[in-house]
Protein backbone atom coordinates (compact mmCIF):
# COMPACT_ATOMS: atom_id res chain seq x y z
CA UNK A 1 0.00 0.00 0.00
CA UNK A 2 1.06 3.70 -0.53
CA UNK A 3 1.72 5.91 2.11
CA UNK A 4 2.79 9.27 2.54
CA UNK A 5 3.77 11.89 5.50
CA UNK A 6 3.51 15.38 4.00
CA UNK A 7 4.85 18.86 5.59
CA UNK A 8 4.33 22.10 3.50
CA UNK A 9 3.52 25.68 3.84
CA UNK A 10 -0.28 25.25 3.73
CA UNK A 11 0.33 23.62 7.34
CA UNK A 12 3.41 24.51 8.46
CA UNK A 13 5.26 27.93 8.84
CA UNK A 14 8.76 28.40 7.52
CA UNK A 15 10.81 27.95 10.92
CA UNK A 16 8.50 24.86 11.37
CA UNK A 17 9.50 23.42 7.66
CA UNK A 18 12.79 24.30 8.06
CA UNK A 19 13.37 22.50 11.83
CA UNK A 20 12.92 19.28 9.67
CA UNK A 21 15.29 20.35 6.52
CA UNK A 22 18.38 17.66 6.24
CA UNK A 23 21.34 18.59 4.10
CA UNK A 24 22.43 16.31 1.48
CA UNK A 25 24.77 14.37 3.77
CA UNK A 26 21.95 13.29 6.39
CA UNK A 27 19.44 12.51 3.29
CA UNK A 28 22.02 10.32 1.85
CA UNK A 29 22.38 8.67 4.89
CA UNK A 30 18.39 7.93 4.97
CA UNK A 31 18.84 6.27 1.93
CA UNK A 32 21.90 4.28 2.87
CA UNK A 33 19.54 3.18 6.00
CA UNK A 34 18.00 1.12 3.72
CA UNK A 35 14.14 -0.72 3.75
CA UNK A 36 12.97 -2.28 6.35
CA UNK A 37 10.44 -4.88 6.27
CA UNK A 38 7.56 -3.03 6.81
CA UNK A 39 8.35 -0.51 4.28
CA UNK A 40 9.97 -1.85 0.89
CA UNK A 41 10.38 1.48 -1.17
CA UNK A 42 11.06 4.51 -0.07
CA UNK A 43 10.85 8.46 -1.17
CA UNK A 44 11.62 11.97 -0.02
CA UNK A 45 11.12 14.79 -1.81
CA UNK A 46 12.58 18.64 -0.79
CA UNK A 47 11.56 21.49 -2.22
CA UNK A 48 11.47 25.20 -0.71
CA UNK A 49 7.77 24.94 0.72
CA UNK A 50 7.45 21.32 1.40
CA UNK A 51 9.14 17.80 2.98
CA UNK A 52 6.88 14.58 1.67
CA UNK A 53 7.84 10.90 2.24
CA UNK A 54 6.28 7.99 0.44
CA UNK A 55 6.69 4.49 0.72
CA UNK A 56 5.13 1.55 -0.59
CA UNK A 57 4.25 -0.92 3.33
CA UNK A 58 2.96 -4.34 3.35
CA UNK A 59 0.50 -5.52 5.81
CA UNK A 60 2.58 -6.04 9.15
CA UNK A 61 0.08 -6.84 12.53
CA UNK A 62 -0.48 -3.36 13.96
CA UNK A 63 2.64 -2.10 13.94
CA UNK A 64 2.85 1.81 12.33
CA UNK A 65 4.28 2.05 8.53
CA UNK A 66 4.15 6.29 8.94
CA UNK A 67 6.69 6.22 11.87
CA UNK A 68 8.87 3.35 10.51
CA UNK A 69 8.59 5.74 6.97
CA UNK A 70 10.00 8.53 9.28
CA UNK A 71 12.63 6.96 11.16
CA UNK A 72 14.09 5.77 8.16
CA UNK A 73 14.38 9.16 7.15
CA UNK A 74 15.27 11.27 9.90
CA UNK A 75 17.58 8.48 11.67
CA UNK A 76 15.68 8.97 15.03
CA UNK A 77 12.62 8.00 17.27
CA UNK A 78 12.03 11.33 18.65
CA UNK A 79 12.83 13.65 15.32
CA UNK A 80 10.77 10.83 13.31
CA UNK A 81 7.78 11.24 16.11
CA UNK A 82 7.71 15.17 16.00
CA UNK A 83 7.95 14.82 11.87
CA UNK A 84 5.09 12.71 11.92
CA UNK A 85 2.89 14.30 14.47
CA UNK A 86 3.13 17.11 12.52
CA UNK A 87 2.88 16.19 8.97
CA UNK A 88 -0.19 15.24 7.20
CA UNK A 89 -0.50 11.59 6.47
CA UNK A 90 -2.27 10.18 3.28
CA UNK A 91 -2.18 6.31 1.46
CA UNK A 92 -3.46 5.14 -0.95
CA UNK A 93 -5.39 7.07 -3.71
CA UNK A 94 -5.39 10.01 -1.72
CA UNK A 95 -1.32 9.84 -1.49
CA UNK A 96 -1.29 9.35 -5.38
CA UNK A 97 -3.67 11.82 -6.42
CA UNK A 98 -1.38 14.23 -3.70
CA UNK A 99 1.64 13.75 -5.54
CA UNK A 100 0.34 13.98 -8.82
CA UNK A 101 -1.05 17.59 -7.94
CA UNK A 102 2.44 18.54 -6.25
CA UNK A 103 4.35 17.59 -9.69
CA UNK A 104 1.72 19.19 -11.69
CA UNK A 105 1.77 22.85 -9.95
CA UNK A 106 -1.54 22.39 -8.25
CA UNK A 107 -0.23 22.56 -5.05
CA UNK A 108 2.24 25.17 -4.83
CA UNK A 109 2.82 28.10 -3.20
CA UNK A 110 3.31 30.09 -6.42
CA UNK A 111 0.33 28.29 -8.64
CA UNK A 112 1.11 26.74 -11.66
CA UNK A 113 5.31 26.87 -10.23
CA UNK A 114 7.34 25.83 -13.25
CA UNK A 115 10.65 24.97 -10.96
CA UNK A 116 8.19 22.01 -9.14
CA UNK A 117 8.34 19.39 -11.79
CA UNK A 118 12.49 19.72 -12.03
CA UNK A 119 12.56 19.68 -8.40
CA UNK A 120 10.44 16.37 -7.81
CA UNK A 121 12.53 15.24 -10.95
CA UNK A 122 15.80 15.88 -8.54
CA UNK A 123 13.96 14.29 -6.05
CA UNK A 124 12.80 11.04 -7.69
CA UNK A 125 16.47 10.72 -9.46
CA UNK A 126 18.00 10.66 -6.10
CA UNK A 127 15.91 7.75 -4.70
CA UNK A 128 16.51 5.80 -7.84
CA UNK A 129 19.91 6.36 -7.79
CA UNK A 130 20.04 4.58 -3.95
CA UNK A 131 18.33 2.02 -5.32
CA UNK A 132 15.37 2.90 -2.98
CA UNK A 133 11.99 2.49 -5.34
CA UNK A 134 10.51 -0.39 -6.64
CA UNK A 135 7.77 -1.33 -9.26
CA UNK A 136 5.50 1.00 -7.14
CA UNK A 137 7.15 3.80 -6.79
CA UNK A 138 8.45 4.16 -10.26
CA UNK A 139 5.09 3.59 -12.03
CA UNK A 140 3.84 6.83 -9.60
CA UNK A 141 6.61 8.59 -10.64
CA UNK A 142 5.90 7.93 -14.02
CA UNK A 143 2.54 8.84 -13.70
CA UNK A 144 3.31 11.73 -11.72
CA UNK A 145 5.52 13.58 -14.53
CA UNK A 146 3.45 11.91 -17.51
CA UNK A 147 0.87 14.64 -15.16
CA UNK A 148 2.94 17.25 -15.07
CA UNK A 149 3.44 17.05 -18.88
CA UNK A 150 -0.06 17.39 -20.08
CA UNK A 151 -0.89 19.61 -17.65
CA UNK A 152 1.58 22.25 -19.16
CA UNK A 153 0.89 21.19 -22.53
CA UNK A 154 -3.00 21.13 -22.64
CA UNK A 155 -3.75 23.99 -19.81
CA UNK A 156 -2.67 27.30 -19.18
CA UNK A 157 -1.82 26.18 -15.43
CA UNK A 158 2.15 26.95 -15.99
CA UNK A 159 2.03 29.56 -18.38
CA UNK A 160 4.12 33.08 -18.00
CA UNK A 161 6.93 30.96 -16.56
CA UNK A 162 5.84 32.16 -12.68
CA UNK A 163 7.62 30.36 -10.43
CA UNK A 164 9.37 31.57 -6.39
CA UNK A 165 12.08 33.04 -8.14
CA UNK A 166 10.14 35.60 -10.46
CA UNK A 167 7.69 36.41 -7.84
CA UNK A 168 10.63 37.09 -5.23
CA UNK A 169 12.11 39.68 -8.42
CA UNK A 170 8.46 41.19 -8.54
CA UNK A 171 8.55 41.59 -4.93
CA UNK A 172 11.74 43.00 -4.51
CA UNK A 173 10.89 45.71 -6.98
CA UNK A 174 7.58 46.71 -5.85
CA UNK A 175 9.08 47.06 -2.57
CA UNK A 176 12.09 49.18 -3.55
CA UNK A 177 9.72 51.22 -5.27
CA UNK A 178 10.60 50.43 -9.36
CA UNK A 179 13.50 49.03 -11.23
CA UNK A 180 15.77 52.47 -10.73
CA UNK A 181 17.94 50.67 -7.92
CA UNK A 182 20.61 48.33 -7.40
CA UNK A 183 19.54 44.55 -6.70
CA UNK A 184 21.78 41.91 -5.53
CA UNK A 185 20.83 38.18 -6.48
CA UNK A 186 23.05 36.05 -4.21
CA UNK A 187 23.15 32.56 -5.78
CA UNK A 188 23.49 30.92 -9.26
CA UNK A 189 21.31 27.97 -9.21
CA UNK A 190 17.80 27.41 -10.37
CA UNK A 191 15.67 29.79 -8.55
CA UNK A 192 18.41 32.46 -7.84
CA UNK A 193 19.32 32.30 -11.81
CA UNK A 194 15.00 32.52 -12.79
CA UNK A 195 15.07 35.42 -9.85
CA UNK A 196 18.30 37.13 -11.37
CA UNK A 197 16.76 36.84 -15.04
CA UNK A 198 13.61 38.24 -13.87
CA UNK A 199 15.09 40.83 -12.71
CA UNK A 200 17.05 41.53 -15.90
CA UNK A 201 14.02 41.27 -17.77
CA UNK A 202 12.00 43.81 -15.84
CA UNK A 203 15.06 46.38 -16.65
CA UNK A 204 16.67 47.27 -13.39
CA UNK A 205 19.21 49.67 -13.23
CA UNK A 206 21.77 47.25 -11.55
CA UNK A 207 21.99 43.82 -11.19
CA UNK A 208 24.81 41.86 -9.41
CA UNK A 209 25.20 38.19 -8.54
CA UNK A 210 27.12 36.99 -5.80
CA UNK A 211 27.65 33.10 -5.85
CA UNK A 212 30.61 31.38 -3.36
CA UNK A 213 31.65 29.94 -7.16
CA UNK A 214 32.67 33.01 -8.73
CA UNK A 215 32.50 30.86 -11.90
CA UNK A 216 29.21 30.34 -11.91
CA UNK A 217 27.95 33.84 -10.74
CA UNK A 218 30.08 35.13 -13.73
CA UNK A 219 28.74 32.38 -16.19
CA UNK A 220 24.63 33.71 -15.15
CA UNK A 221 25.90 37.60 -15.09
CA UNK A 222 27.00 37.21 -18.73
CA UNK A 223 23.78 35.83 -19.66
CA UNK A 224 21.86 38.60 -18.38
CA UNK A 225 24.31 41.67 -19.33
CA UNK A 226 25.11 42.08 -14.91
CA UNK A 227 28.36 42.15 -13.10
CA UNK A 228 29.90 40.19 -10.38
CA UNK A 229 31.57 40.98 -7.19
CA UNK A 230 34.30 38.80 -5.06
CA UNK A 231 32.39 36.57 -2.18
CA UNK A 232 34.91 38.14 -0.50
CA UNK A 233 33.05 41.51 -0.79
CA UNK A 234 29.68 39.92 0.18
CA UNK A 235 28.96 42.81 3.12
CA UNK A 236 30.26 45.72 0.86
CA UNK A 237 28.32 44.55 -1.57
CA UNK A 238 24.76 43.94 0.28
CA UNK A 239 25.48 47.52 1.91
CA UNK A 240 25.40 48.97 -1.75
CA UNK A 241 22.30 47.38 -2.67
CA UNK A 242 18.60 48.37 -2.67
CA UNK A 243 17.40 45.17 -2.76
CA UNK A 244 18.59 41.65 -2.14
CA UNK A 245 17.28 37.94 -2.94
CA UNK A 246 18.96 35.49 -1.51
CA UNK A 247 18.67 31.91 -2.96
CA UNK A 248 21.68 30.06 -1.62
CA UNK A 249 21.20 25.84 -0.56
CA UNK A 250 23.81 26.92 2.66
CA UNK A 251 22.81 24.86 5.78
CA UNK A 252 22.25 28.42 8.11
CA UNK A 253 22.11 31.77 7.66
CA UNK A 254 24.86 34.08 5.65
CA UNK A 255 23.21 37.31 5.86
CA UNK A 256 23.01 39.31 9.05
CA UNK A 257 23.51 41.92 11.06
CA UNK A 258 26.57 42.24 10.63
CA UNK A 259 26.46 42.52 6.92
CA UNK A 260 23.97 45.07 7.08
CA UNK A 261 26.33 47.74 9.89
CA UNK A 262 27.54 51.18 8.50
CA UNK A 263 24.58 51.29 5.54
CA UNK A 264 24.11 55.16 5.03
CA UNK A 265 21.30 54.74 2.21
CA UNK A 266 17.90 56.80 3.71
CA UNK A 267 15.71 53.87 2.40
CA UNK A 268 15.33 50.43 3.58
CA UNK A 269 17.73 47.24 2.02
CA UNK A 270 14.63 44.82 1.16
CA UNK A 271 16.01 41.56 1.70
CA UNK A 272 13.82 38.64 -0.04
CA UNK A 273 14.71 35.42 1.35
CA UNK A 274 13.88 32.45 -0.27
CA UNK A 275 16.22 29.66 0.62
CA UNK A 276 15.34 26.61 2.75
CA UNK A 277 16.41 26.73 5.16
CA UNK A 278 16.84 30.33 6.26
CA UNK A 279 19.43 32.11 4.12
CA UNK A 280 18.72 35.74 5.97
CA UNK A 281 18.65 35.99 9.51
CA UNK A 282 15.56 36.03 10.44
CA UNK A 283 16.52 38.64 13.09
CA UNK A 284 16.96 41.25 10.52
CA UNK A 285 13.05 41.12 11.01
CA UNK A 286 13.86 43.52 14.09
CA UNK A 287 16.84 45.80 12.36
CA UNK A 288 16.29 49.08 11.72
CA UNK A 289 16.46 49.95 7.87
CA UNK A 290 16.04 46.29 6.91
CA UNK A 291 12.74 45.09 5.37
CA UNK A 292 12.92 41.18 5.28
CA UNK A 293 10.52 39.24 3.54
CA UNK A 294 10.52 34.86 3.99
CA UNK A 295 8.69 32.30 1.85
CA UNK A 296 5.45 32.22 3.59
CA UNK A 297 5.21 36.42 3.29
CA UNK A 298 6.18 36.03 -0.23
CA UNK A 299 2.56 34.24 -1.14
CA UNK A 300 0.65 37.23 -1.07
CA UNK A 301 2.86 38.83 -3.66
CA UNK A 302 1.47 36.02 -6.22
CA UNK A 303 -2.39 36.74 -6.20
CA UNK A 304 -2.18 38.34 -9.29
CA UNK A 305 -0.82 35.37 -10.57
CA UNK A 306 -2.56 32.89 -8.70
CA UNK A 307 -6.01 34.73 -10.34
CA UNK A 308 -4.74 34.70 -13.72
CA UNK A 309 -4.20 30.86 -13.00
CA UNK A 310 -7.52 29.95 -11.93
CA UNK A 311 -8.82 29.63 -14.86
CA UNK A 312 -6.66 26.44 -15.91
CA UNK A 313 -7.38 24.54 -12.55
CA UNK A 314 -10.54 22.71 -13.22
CA UNK A 315 -8.46 21.35 -16.26
CA UNK A 316 -5.59 20.46 -14.51
CA UNK A 317 -7.40 19.04 -11.65
CA UNK A 318 -9.10 16.91 -14.53
CA UNK A 319 -6.13 15.52 -15.95
CA UNK A 320 -4.53 14.70 -12.15
CA UNK A 321 -7.72 12.67 -12.07
CA UNK A 322 -7.29 10.77 -15.18
CA UNK A 323 -3.62 9.59 -14.47
CA UNK A 324 -4.37 8.79 -10.83
CA UNK A 325 -7.21 6.66 -12.17
CA UNK A 326 -4.66 5.04 -14.36
CA UNK A 327 -2.30 4.46 -11.80
CA UNK A 328 -4.59 3.05 -9.23
CA UNK A 329 -5.94 0.12 -12.17
CA UNK A 330 -2.05 -0.44 -12.77
CA UNK A 331 -2.18 -1.07 -9.15
CA UNK A 332 -4.68 -3.10 -8.74
CA UNK A 333 -3.73 -5.19 -11.55
CA UNK A 334 -0.22 -5.55 -9.81
CA UNK A 335 -1.35 -7.15 -6.96
CA UNK A 336 -4.17 -9.53 -8.85
CA UNK A 337 -0.57 -10.69 -10.36
CA UNK A 338 1.44 -11.17 -6.80
CA UNK A 339 -1.93 -12.33 -5.48
CA UNK A 340 -2.02 -15.23 -8.42
CA UNK A 341 1.51 -16.00 -9.14
CA UNK A 342 2.42 -18.97 -7.09
CA UNK A 343 -0.99 -20.37 -8.49
CA UNK A 344 -0.08 -19.48 -11.89
CA UNK A 345 3.50 -20.97 -11.10
CA UNK A 346 2.20 -24.29 -9.99
CA UNK A 347 -0.60 -24.51 -12.94
CA UNK A 348 2.21 -23.73 -15.40
CA UNK A 349 4.60 -26.06 -13.94
CA UNK A 350 1.66 -29.06 -14.01
CA UNK A 351 0.62 -28.21 -17.14
CA UNK A 352 4.37 -28.40 -18.90
CA UNK A 353 4.81 -31.67 -16.98
CA UNK A 354 1.50 -33.42 -18.69
CA UNK A 355 2.08 -31.80 -22.50
CA UNK A 356 5.92 -33.26 -21.89
CA UNK A 357 4.33 -36.62 -20.90
CA UNK A 358 1.43 -36.86 -23.63
CA UNK A 359 3.22 -35.46 -26.38
CA UNK A 360 6.78 -34.53 -28.35
CA UNK A 361 5.43 -30.72 -28.85
CA UNK A 362 8.05 -28.47 -29.71
CA UNK A 363 6.62 -25.15 -28.35
CA UNK A 364 5.55 -26.43 -24.57
CA UNK A 365 6.82 -23.43 -22.93
CA UNK A 366 4.00 -21.47 -25.08
CA UNK A 367 1.33 -24.34 -24.23
CA UNK A 368 1.64 -24.31 -21.00
CA UNK A 369 1.34 -20.25 -20.43
CA UNK A 370 -1.40 -20.07 -23.19
CA UNK A 371 -3.71 -22.71 -20.75
CA UNK A 372 -2.57 -21.54 -17.54
CA UNK A 373 -3.44 -17.66 -19.29
CA UNK A 374 -7.20 -19.05 -20.09
CA UNK A 375 -7.67 -21.00 -16.54
CA UNK A 376 -6.62 -17.09 -14.51
CA UNK A 377 -8.51 -15.02 -16.89
CA UNK A 378 -11.68 -15.14 -14.42
CA UNK A 379 -9.95 -14.93 -11.02
CA UNK A 380 -7.65 -11.98 -12.35
CA UNK A 381 -10.84 -10.31 -13.63
CA UNK A 382 -12.29 -10.33 -10.39
CA UNK A 383 -9.68 -9.41 -8.44
CA UNK A 384 -8.67 -6.09 -10.79
CA UNK A 385 -12.77 -5.26 -10.38
CA UNK A 386 -12.79 -5.63 -6.57
CA UNK A 387 -9.55 -4.88 -5.54
CA UNK A 388 -10.28 -2.12 -3.58
CA UNK A 389 -12.67 -4.19 -1.27
CA UNK A 390 -10.58 -7.19 -1.78
CA UNK A 391 -7.88 -7.80 0.58
CA UNK A 392 -5.19 -9.04 -2.15
CA UNK A 393 -2.79 -9.50 0.79
CA UNK A 394 -4.55 -11.81 2.02
CA UNK A 395 -5.47 -13.55 -1.58
CA UNK A 396 -1.23 -13.91 -1.83
CA UNK A 397 -1.19 -15.26 1.01
CA UNK A 398 -3.60 -17.93 0.89
CA UNK A 399 -1.93 -18.58 -2.45
CA UNK A 400 1.61 -18.89 -1.13
CA UNK A 401 0.22 -21.29 1.53
CA UNK A 402 -1.34 -23.27 -0.66
CA UNK A 403 0.95 -23.43 -3.34
CA UNK A 404 4.58 -23.57 -1.76
CA UNK A 405 6.54 -26.30 -3.08
CA UNK A 406 7.83 -27.40 0.45
CA UNK A 407 4.01 -27.57 1.38
CA UNK A 408 3.50 -29.78 -2.04
CA UNK A 409 6.09 -32.11 -1.46
CA UNK A 410 5.28 -32.59 1.90
CA UNK A 411 2.12 -33.76 0.40
CA UNK A 412 3.01 -35.70 -2.31
CA UNK A 413 1.99 -39.44 -2.19
CA UNK A 414 5.27 -41.68 -2.29
CA UNK A 415 6.34 -43.13 -5.07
Amino acid sequence: MLISLGLDFTHADVGTRESFHLDDARVHEAYERGASRMVREFMAINTCNRIELYGWATSIGGQDPYQEMARRYFGRDDEASRFRAAATHRMGVDGARHLLRVTSGLESQILGDIHIVGQVRASYRRAAEHEALGANLHRLMDAAIRSARSVKRETDLMAGRSSVGSEAANAAINRVGGVDGRFVVVGAGKIASHAASSLSKRGVRELVVLNRTRERAEKLAASLGATTAPWEDFAETIRGADGVIVATGAPSPILGARDIDGRTSGSDLVVIDISMPRNADPALKHVDGVNLVDLDQLHPEAASVARARRAAVPAAEDIVLRHTRAYMSWVAQSGAREALRPLRERLQDICRREIEYATEHTDIERAATRIVSKLLAQPMTVLREHGETTDVVAVRGAMQMLFADDVVELRRPAG
